[in-house]
């Protein structure tokens, strides 16, 4: 019996640690974040951010152009070819507009990346990854990066996309 009484003390008090172990790791957490103090370790959702980013209208815009430019170019040089030559002259100009639009994309996430490393040294963090890589824990730096962008980022000033660049 005695036994007995000495094995439930034991389970009572290794329970006992575990939950205000337990309570004290929620605790610190919660204040962590309570006291504004931000982790070392934060992540973006970069495709969030891409989404709402002033310039990617525009070179939405500026890519469906050149497609509209690129394809009326093209009807007036299939008229003259056979069929395998269409179908390159076709796939040439579709690898090109893609080759375009991926550098328009990169000037993009250029520009957020910019703005991340700006946010992230201004708040002390030192590792910021994308949302898709972190499984748990860490300082979501996504909207800090959108406000940022929708505040700061002026397209006519800070953020020209030349596509006529593009077009060597």
């Amino acid at each position: 019996m005695k036994k007995e009484f000495n094995f439930t003390i034991i389970i009572l008090i290794v329970a006992l640690i575990i939950f205000l172990s337990y309570n004290f790791y929620i605790n610190s957490e919660i204040n962590l974040f309570e006291n504004n103090e931000i982790p070392e370790i934060a992540y973006v959702n970069l495709q969030e951010v891409y989404n709402v980013h002033p310039a990617k209208k525009r070179a939405e815009e500026k890519i469906d152009n050149l497609a509209r430019d690129m394809e009326a170019e093209l009807n007036e040089m299939v008229e003259d070819l056979d069929g395998q030559d269409q179908q390159d002259l076709l796939e040439s100009h579709q690898i090109e507009l893609n080759r375009k639009e991926q550098q328009l994309v990169e000037e993009i996430l250029i520009n957020i990346n910019q703005v991340i490393n700006k946010l992230a040294e201004k708040k002390e963090i030192r590792l910021v990854l994308d949302k898709e890589q972190v499984v748990y824990g860490g300082y979501n730096l996504t909207e800090d990066v959108i406000n940022y962008v929708e505040e700061n980022i002026n397209l006519e000033e800070d953020f020209e996309i030349e596509i006529d660049a593009l077009q060597e």
